[in-house]
């Protein structure tokens, strides 16, 4: 709960920066922020496989979370990368719309477990690139 506050706070005040400038520690910061929110999703996605967690919760969750990183999207489309982090910035923005679209999935089907096991690990390996983006910048 805390971890999904600070990374609302975050995309709340990235919000604020739209079309700014994107320095190595905002970006540093986005990819760490995409990170979380996937992991967050693929423990979502875990929980529902195995069949421990709420239809209603599921979907409010995932469709939390699914804004929050479409949000994010947005926002680094619409900065302006300094040299040298174009790519990344791209990357990253292709990452979090990935996400953001497989959470779509999750609150449109809370109740699907297989489709919440094939798209457990999807979430974790955004989470995994995010990360070493994060560690590029």
């Amino acid at each position: 709960m805390t971890r999904a506050l600070a990374v609302l706070c975050l995309v709340s005040l990235l919000a604020a920066c739209r079309g700014g400038s994107v320095t190595p520690f905002r970006f540093q910061h986005d990819a760490e922020s995409l990170a979380s929110i996937s992991t967050d999703g693929s423990l979502l996605a875990h929980g529902i496989f195995k069949g421990e967690t709420t239809d209603a919760y599921a979907r409010i969750h995932a469709s939390e979370l699914g804004k929050e990183s479409g949000q994010l999207a947005a926002i680094l489309r619409s900065a302006h990368p300094r040299p040298g982090l174009r790519a990344k910035t791209a990357q990253l923005v292709a990452l979090a719309q990935r996400a953001s679209n497989l959470l779509g999935q999750i609150a449109e089907a809370p109740s699907d477990r297989s489709l919440a096991g094939r798209l457990t690990d999807a979430l974790e390996h955004i989470s995994s690139v995010a990360t070493k983006l994060s560690k590029s910048a």
